[in-house]
């Protein structure tokens, strides 16, 4: 367990209260409603927009529903 490895190094960390469990917003429509310019790339075109092919294996999986994203206040 994560928690225990961390532990072992001094750290007093439970991992489950560093996640959010609540609804969220979408934050492209949360920031753009609040006069935010957006954009978002997700992660496969990221990689492909800088040469990289994306892992398909290993724990890269757990990320590909995850955005980049740039926001600028108008």
């Amino acid at each position: 367990m994560i928690a225990d490895r961390l532990k072992k190094y001094g750290h007093d960390i439970e991992m489950s209260e560093l996640i959010y469990h609540e609804k969220r917003n979408d934050v492209v429509e949360y920031l753009t409603a609040r006069g935010w310019d957006v954009t978002a790339q997700n992660v496969r075109d990221a990689y492909a927009a800088n040469g990289f092919e994306f892992p398909e294996d290993g724990t890269m999986g757990f990320f590909t529903d995850m955005s980049y994203l740039t926001a600028i206040k108008r």
